[in-house]
Formats: C-alpha cells, sequence, structure tokens
C-alpha cells in the first residue's frame, strides 16, 4: 500500500501574531493584479476631484470616500453590476 499526499486534506497552522498575518496577506495583496491597481491610483487625487465628501453623521454610508471609489473598481474588477434582476 502506498502512501500518498491529498493537499486538499492536509492543514497548515500559523503560528504568526495576527499583525504579522495582516502583514502577510497585505504584501500578497500588493502583489496581485488588484493591489497593483491599488498602487497606481491616486486615491487622494480622485477623491478631491470628484468631490467626494465624508460621511455625516446622520447619513447610513459606511465607507470612507476612499473606500466608496474602491468598491466602483472592485465591482466592475469582479464584474459585478449594480442594478437588480426584475
Amino acid at each position: 500500500m502506498k502512501l500518498q499526499r491529498i493537499s486538499e486534506f492536509q492543514h497548515e497552522f500559523s503560528f504568526l501574531s495576527s499583525q504579522e498575518n495582516l502583514s502577510s496577506f497585505y504584501a500578497c495583496f500588493l502583489q496581485s493584479d488588484l493591489g497593483k491597481i491599488y498602487i497606481a491610483l491616486p486615491w487622494d487625487s480622485l477623491v478631491e476631484r470628484l468631490n467626494i465628501k465624508e460621511k455625516q453623521s446622520s447619513s447610513k454610508m459606511m465607507l470612507s470616500p476612499k473606500g466608496r471609489i474602491g468598491l466602483m473598481f472592485l465591482k466592475h474588477y469582479s464584474c459585478c453590476l449594480d442594478t437588480k434582476n426584475k
């Protein structure tokens, strides 16, 4: 009988702290296609030119102006639509 290594059934344990994990995931993100787009965009200039304001206390908006612009790019990148299908 042969023993085989099946990667789907193996689990890796990380002994890194949560901050080290975040740094590791962020570094991987920056190397991805989406991360390269993130690096290339002049976020502050976009917010200023598009005249996007911070949320007001009565607003239900949960994202910052940079987050709202990022969400527009993410929806396009992931081929999501804003319209609801009826």
